[in-house]
């Protein structure tokens, strides 16, 4: 057994695991993708949780300003794919958006 190998479970491990780095590599398994009919859901997932992002920006709790400076913000994370099945089509992409308002809110597809 791999002593290196890190395993999560579900969306706020998982993201806690990828976002505590400073760079995270991930290889997707391209058969279970293609077993699965293509579908987004076998793929590579990212997020988008708007919500945290506000909240980062908001030093003065009126909501987000421009004028926040760097020693205010928290980290702003970039989750960025090279692959050459990614598709702008709904049922046929091996990268699935997962959008929510905040960490720890449930996933919408």
């Amino acid at each position: 057994e791999n002593s290196t190998k890190v395993v999560a479970s579900g969306d706020d491990e998982l993201l806690e695991i990828i976002e505590g780095k400073t760079v995270c590599g991930i290889q997707d398994d391209y058969h279970y993708w293609a077993e699965n009919g293509c579908a987004p859901w076998s793929g590579k997932p990212t997020w988008i949780h708007e919500g945290d992002a506000d909240e980062k920006n908001d030093t003065d709790g009126d909501g987000p300003s421009s004028s926040a400076t760097a020693s205010t913000q928290e980290k702003v994370h970039h989750h960025l794919f090279f692959d050459d099945n990614i598709h702008h089509d709904p049922n046929d992409s091996i990268v699935a958006i997962r959008s929510r308002e905040r960490m720890g809110d449930s996933v919408q597809w």
